[in-house]
């Protein structure tokens, strides 16, 4: 599990006594990796692994979290999980791989780099330092982009453009 030594960290050092909780939804992708996480639970309150959960539980989670981190590995072109937390006013942390940049340009959320450890606390450090303002403008930009772009006006517009080339 890539983040399992951030995120212990972060909880340690930053935040044990902040009413902060780090929720987990997903599957581990391996056996070591599901053991590393009930070792990372087991015995700490502010992180909970609920595991694989139904989309409609998992927006639930989403639309009340201040925060979602999506450690992409993958080069995905325009995640959904990124446009559902821009459009229910969530901020984005995100890695820097695929569409994802794109998505978080022009104060729409933040990127870290997959790679790099110390990205991801930086950039988590940043968002649990702003202020309601800085909050509001982000999510407010995410909203703004996720509805000017994917709307079902500007949607079958692209499609009829590509259709008609």
């Amino acid at each position: 599990m890539v983040y399992y030594n951030i995120f212990s960290h972060f909880f340690k050092s930053n935040i044990t006594d902040k009413n902060v909780i780090l929720e987990i939804l997903g599957k581990p992708s391996s056996k070591e990796d599901e053991l590393k996480l009930e070792e990372l639970t087991k015995n700490n309150k502010k992180i909970v692994n609920y595991g694989f959960v139904k989309n409609e539980e998992a927006l639930s989670k989403i639309e009340r979290a201040h925060y979602m981190v999506v450690p992409s590995l993958w080069m995905e072109n325009y995640p959904t999980t990124v446009l559902e937390a821009m459009m229910m006013e969530t901020i984005v942390i995100a890695s820097n791989r695929g569409g994802i940049p794109e998505m978080l340009d022009d104060n729409r959320g933040f990127l870290f780099d997959i790679m790099d450890d110390k990205s991801i606390l930086k950039e988590l450090q940043k968002v649990y330092s702003l202020n309601e303002v800085e909050y509001s403008n982000i999510v407010e930009n995410g909203r703004k982009y996720i509805e000017d772009n994917n709307s079902f006006e500007k949607y079958s517009k692209k499609i009829n453009l590509i259709l008609n080339q």
